[in-house]
């Protein structure tokens, strides 16, 4: 998923076809993981050139009725991606901005980054530092910048500035320690304030990815989450909305074994009209139950083997 966002940020005229191959003998590979692959990828706007493992080529040869079954379960799932292209034009949204070049020194630990807030369900944005300086920042409540050494003045200014007006920042261990200690006690980041906000600075020169993707969500806490999960675990979420936010989309991965009784619950703030849910495959939607819960919409669904994903809208249909 990150790997496509950035790919779409960085040529958003292009589509994404990605590669890569199902494992050989002498593993087995379920109709499911073939699944996974493809929501994986048309989660996040992108194409899966479809590639078969051995067994199933040769029993797809010999017309063995369920490779046959499994083969198109296979192009349904393609096929429910393309037909839901629209989905494209919606919005990521994202409460951290992630500001960097993502390349030469800094690709490793910026890339990281995005991935693991992926993990964490933490809806995240991707700035280029190239325009971060003029960039709209409505939305946002923390950004991280942890390119080696410090940017530009524009974008440093910009980055303070946002910090003075309310935001939280998080930096690399080479920015000066602007602000008051706000005497917070912190194994790894000197968290001080500027302004209306606060600056957090890593106090260690080899920034750990996973550790500041966690701090950062910690320091900004539960506040702002675009979406909440329960029940659910080894999954990805994805949420977009259009410009007006009208209409919102809450994408779901699980890459869980996931039994028949096992329901799930969606949470997300705002109240709604309508959700309805998609199915991996299916040709139609079917109504989500709604209750409100905590001045959001507590979305309970059902067992999600694979995919999910739920439209939502705040008018009347």
């Amino acid at each position: 998923g990150w790997l496509l966002r950035l790919a779409r940020v960085r040529s958003p005229q292009k589509t994404v076809w990605l590669t890569f191959e199902p494992p050989g003998a002498p593993n087995i590979v379920l109709l499911e993981s073939y699944l996974r692959a493809l929501a994986d990828t048309g989660t996040w706007n992108g194409r899966w050139v479809v590639s078969l493992d051995s067994d199933l080529r040769g029993a797809l040869a010999r017309g063995d009725a369920k490779a046959i079954s499994d083969w198109k379960a296979i192009a349904a799932a393609v096929r429910f991606f393309e037909n839901h292209r629209g989905w494209s034009a919606l919005e990521p949204l994202g409460v951290v901005g992630v500001v960097s070049d993502f390349s030469g020194p800094n690709e490793s630990t910026s890339q990281e980054i995005l991935n693991l807030l992926g993990r964490r369900s933490l809806a995240y944005r991707i700035l280029p530092a190239s325009a971060a300086a003029t960039a709209s920042l409505a939305g946002f409540h923390a950004l991280i910048y942890v390119d080696e050494g410090t940017p530009a003045p524009p974008l440093r200014n910009r980055l303070l500035a946002f910090a003075e007006h309310g935001g939280l920042v998080m930096t690399g261990a080479g920015w000066n320690h602007e602000g008051k200690p706000t005497g917070m006690d912190h194994p790894r980041v000197d968290v001080r304030r500027l302004g209306k906000g606060r600056l957090a600075i890593c106090k260690d020169s080899s920034q750990d990815p996973f550790m500041m993707a966690r701090d950062v969500h910690m320091l900004l806490g539960r506040t702002y989450d675009v979406a909440r999960f329960f029940n659910l675990s080894a999954f990805l979420s994805y949420c977009s909305a259009s410009p007006d936010r009208a209409q919102e989309l809450v994408q779901i991965v699980s890459f869980a074994i996931r039994f028949a009784n096992d329901l799930a619950t969606a949470w997300v703030p705002g109240r709604f009209a309508s959700a309805r849910l998609w199915s991996l495959g299916s040709k139609s939607s079917s109504p989500v139950e709604m209750l409100p819960e905590n001045g959001g919409t507590s979305l309970l669904l059902p067992p999600v083997p694979v995919y999910a994903g739920i439209e939502l809208s705040r008018r009347a249909s």
